[in-house]
């Protein structure tokens, strides 16, 4: 009897930490995604982007920054033969370049903490919430 408790107790506290490590799944809508390029001995890209989550709040999302941002990349439009000529725009001072695109629609997302993974047509893009726009 004892024992069934036991096992009981490992069940359910395993469905607690596995239910607390689980990701939220959600739809955001990408309203504007930038990557800055800067070039030089060491060059680099810094991905930006703006997403209004499913709650309404505005968050302001990067990546790229750190070394140990894996799958950082600009957020693809889904259907880029539907997208204005102009909604995209580049910039360039000095070394640095910056790329800008503007209403990309909606695109499938899961969250976990302050980190959200966007599902693009060039892959799960991990970004960070930094705060609000």
């Amino acid at each position: 009897m004892v024992d069934k408790k036991i096992v009981v107790g490992v069940v359910a506290l395993a469905l607690l930490l596995g239910s607390a490590e689980a990701a939220e799944k959600m739809h955001v809508e990408v309203v504007e995604t930038s990557a800055m390029i800067t070039l030089g001995q060491a060059p680099f890209i810094t991905v930006f982007a703006k997403v209004i989550l499913p709650d309404g709040s505005h968050a302001s999302l990067i990546c790229g920054d750190r070394p140990s941002d894996n799958h950082c990349a600009k957020i693809d439009p889904i259907s880029p033969e539907k997208m204005p000529v102009d909604s995209t725009t580049c910039s360039t001072l000095g070394k640095q370049t910056t790329c800008v695109t503007t209403n990309l629609g909606s695109y499938e997302a899961q969250r976990k903490g302050n980190e959200l993974t966007i599902r693009a047509p060039n892959g799960k893009l991990k970004f960070r919430i930094i705060g609000s726009w």
